[in-house]
């Protein structure tokens, strides 16, 4: 598309996050270390960045709530730390629940953001990738996938590498799907929700004018016309009845 409708800032200037945290068997080598992860996020300076902070755990069949705005609390933080690796993964079917747990708390001023600490697999859900991806989405949120590496036991085995790695690939697909990134192990989060409020007050809307007008899924990518440095972090595809950003 070369023809423009508009291209404006974005008029939302606060976060609504939500911290998705697996706890499930997978995770036992790197349950404790994602929860310092999730300690030192709830820590950081929030003045005037962020509108609210939710944490979400899942395992097994249980998706629960931590905390809901209240998470610098003792009592959350007794509650991460009393978090136990076990049982399967429902990865696809907690962020459609912690998508639609944003989707409630998201004010005009808002932008919603989903921050996923796991290893990328999934052994369980009820729902796809695809219609997870969907929750997210239509929530207008975007997913920062940080990626957390398998039980050390399994390191030197072929199993271990060929699942590290769909893993990495379903969280990179995850995080470009939506307009968020994807964090790499061994990465700095030191500075994770500064991070993500400087993509916010660097965002932009941009309407035009679709070429068909039959409904569906839309392929979608954004290239600079002159500095070919530049990158645009936008999701990969849209329903054509929905404001891209």
């Amino acid at each position: 598309m070369r023809d423009f409708r508009s291209l404006a800032r974005s008029e939302e200037s606060k976060l609504e996050v939500g911290i998705l945290i697996d706890a499930s068997a997978s995770m036992a080598m790197r349950l404790r270390a994602a929860v310092r992860d999730v300690l030192d996020l709830l820590s950081q300076d929030q003045a005037g960045a962020v509108n609210g902070i939710s944490v979400i755990s899942f395992s097994g069949l249980q998706t629960a709530v931590l905390c809901d705005r209240d998470c610098r609390s003792q009592k959350t933080q007794q509650r991460l730390l009393s978090l136990q690796a076990s049982g399967t993964t429902p990865l696809f079917d907690a962020v459609a629940f912690a998508a639609d747990f944003l989707s409630q708390r998201k004010s005009p001023e808002s932008r919603p953001v989903l921050i996923l600490f796991s290893d990328g697999d999934d052994s369980i859900s009820k729902i796809s990738m695809r219609d997870a991806l969907q929750s997210v989405t239509a929530a207008g949120a975007l997913l920062y996938a940080v990626e957390l590496s398998k039980n050390d036991v399994e390191k030197n085995t072929r199993r271990y590498s060929t699942r590290s790695s769909d893993g990495r690939m379903r969280l990179q697909e995850m995080a470009g799907a939506t307009g968020g990134r994807y964090i790499a192990e061994g990465d700095s989060r030191a500075y994770l929700l500064q991070e993500v409020f400087n993509d916010l007050r660097a965002s932009y809307v941009v309407t035009y004018q679709a070429p068909e007008a039959r409904p569906g899924f839309r392929s979608l990518r954004i290239l600079p016309k002159h500095d070919l440095n530049l990158r645009f972090h936008c999701r990969n595809g849209y329903d054509n009845q929905a404001t891209v950003r």
